[in-house]
């Protein structure tokens, strides 16, 4: 009996505590419902979660990666949205052959457009050396010109050789850079020398005082076009390769005759050397930038 009762008072608890759980809250009965969304964060994780995510090979765009990457060690991996991809079997991304031969594409396509530019710099390049060299030799002219003419002039006017060179000592031009000058007759003879080349003055090759050729539009490396009918301008090596630049002047009149004055080269064929060095670089300089732009321009477009 004690046993039955036992049992029964259990159960008669058991549902009053039920009840009173479930007991209606009437206050509440007119507030409106807000559905709510259930957050599962295993189950939203469990997309990339490596046990259950299958392997991925990107097609990458070319130059963007190296040939082979292996994707290991992660957690979970998230795909790159921008970027057109397949599913395989397999965790490695490799960029294929394909790719290779499009970034070969780009490059010649680039190389192609490139050339007249690279053309156009090379011209102009080679203007600009021409013309800053010729500026340069140009004016290694310019006391020459006065010194010839001068002398020539007072020659014409019945003045001697010895009058119009000057006297002291007598200047060395394969060490000097000191303007010289010399007078000589028809045939070529040195008549007056305020110079010594190898401890003798100097002598210009005959073919210098042949006024026949000096109306020809090229002497030498020389335009004639603008010099004086009596005068030649060039550039003279003795046997021993010393450089001078000389202007040969004829002496108007019965008289007859050359004046010729000179100096050494060197220090405007070094300057003509350290141009043509920047020259060199500045023109290798732009090649190389502007291929470059050419390239990447390319490959944005």
């Amino acid at each position: 009996m004690l046993g039955a009762k036992f049992v029964a008072q259990f159960f008669e608890s058991r549902i009053k505590k039920f009840c009173r759980n479930h007991e209606s809250d009437h206050e509440k009965d007119n507030c409106v419902f807000v559905q709510r969304e259930a957050y599962y964060p295993r189950a939203k994780q469990s997309e990339y979660r490596k046990d259950s995510m299958e392997a991925e090979i990107r097609l990458l765009p070319p130059c963007d990666t190296e040939p082979s990457q292996r994707v290991a060690n992660t957690s979970y991996f998230v795909p790159d949205r921008h970027a057109p991809s397949i599913r395989a079997t397999g965790s490695i991304v490799i960029a294929p052959a394909s790719s290779i031969i499009k970034g070969m594409k780009i490059f010649v396509g680039a190389f192609i457009k490139w050339l007249p530019l690279a053309l156009a710099i090379t011209m102009l390049c080679g203007l600009i050396h021409v013309t800053v060299q010729q500026n340069y030799r140009q004016s290694l002219n310019d006391p020459q010109i006065q010194m010839a003419e001068d002398a020539a002039r007072y020659l014409a006017k019945d003045y001697t050789p010895a009058a119009v060179v000057p006297r002291g000592e007598q200047i060395d031009i394969a060490e000097s850079l000191v303007p010289w000058i010399a007078v000589y007759d028809t045939s070529g003879n040195i008549l007056e020398s305020s110079a010594v080349l190898d401890g003798k003055p100097p002598v210009p090759p005959r073919g210098v005082f042949d006024i026949t050729h000096w109306k020809d539009p090229i002497v030498g490396h020389h335009l004639t076009a603008g010099l004086p009918a009596n005068e030649n301008r060039v550039s003279w090596q003795s046997p021993s390769g010393v450089r001078n630049a000389i202007v040969i002047t004829h002496i108007e009149g019965n008289k007859g005759g050359y004046v010729v004055a000179g100096r050494n080269m060197r220090e405007v064929e070094n300057r003509e050397g350290s141009l043509m060095q920047m020259i060199v670089l500045g023109w290798l300089a732009t090649l190389i930038g502007t291929v470059l732009a050419a390239v990447i321009a390319r490959r944005l477009s």
